[in-house]
């Protein structure tokens, strides 16, 4: 996914940037994630 990249640039951030990063990147996976099966779903 668009998880890849960040891992790479994060280091030169401060961790507090790098924490924020990673907490928008797993709420975003888990979002659609969730949207995925909602739409599964929805249309079966």
């Amino acid at each position: 996914m668009q998880v890849d990249w960040n891992v790479g640039s994060n280091r030169s951030l401060q961790p507090i940037h790098r924490k924020c990063l990673t907490a928008v990147s797993v709420i975003g996976k888990c979002f659609v994630i969730y949207s995925h099966d909602f739409i599964s779903q929805k249309y079966k």
